[in-house]
């Protein structure tokens, strides 16, 4: 019996050590970046040509009949796990999103009716995730998950236009004060002000 072609062989090797080094380094960001997955998807591919070429290569097997019945039953299998991972994940419920209420599925309509632009950069307290008030918002700026990092925060007010803020206890912050000082707008509990500079 021959062995798998020396070069698909190797390309499918070095793919996947280089694939497992991408995923150690990038472990931390899949859960809120999935595509981040597709540099890994050449692997995959050469996985399967190594296979099948070693699969053609056994004697007395019958490649026309089987490998169309395997690849149609993987991909089948495949599209099934996609699909119930696509509805479960955007799905408004799903812990991907992490928000502490439903209006941030709203906001985004809201803001415009209050003439809040999509290129007015914006703070929003207090998010969990890296960004997904925003995404939600369709804005762009800077989340915070809480109001403890006062430097950070104080430099973000010279950069950003407005602040949207899902916290009452953002008035129990005095250093906050001064940049609250134009209320703009509340949808449900959250609320919208235009940052004044002290």
């Amino acid at each position: 019996m021959e062995k798998v072609n020396r070069l698909v062989g190797l390309i499918t090797l070095l793919l996947h050590l280089g694939g497992a080094c991408f995923y150690l380094i990038m472990i931390g960001q899949f859960r809120h970046h999935d595509y981040y997955i597709i540099p890994l998807l050449p692997a995959f591919l050469f996985l399967l040509i190594t296979f099948v070429d070693l699969l053609q290569r056994l004697p007395r097997f019958n490649s026309r009949f089987v490998l169309p019945v395997a690849l149609t039953v993987i991909c089948s299998y495949q599209f099934t796990v996609a699909q119930a991972n696509l509805e479960s994940r955007y799905n408004k419920t799903s812990d991907f999103y992490g928000v502490n209420n439903d209006y941030y599925f709203e906001l985004e309509n809201y803001l415009q009716s209050i003439n809040l632009q999509y290129n007015d950069a914006v703070i929003s307290f207090a998010d969990s995730s890296p960004n997904v008030t925003l995404y939600l918002m369709n804005r762009r700026g800077i989340t915070f998950r809480d109001f403890d990092d006062k430097t950070a925060i104080v430099a973000s007010m010279k950069k950003a236009k407005y602040i949207v803020n899902n916290q009452p206890s953002i008035h129990d912050h005095a250093y906050l004060q001064p940049y609250l000082q134009n209320p703009i707008g509340k949808f449900g509990i959250i609320e919208v002000y235009k940052i004044t500079q002290p």
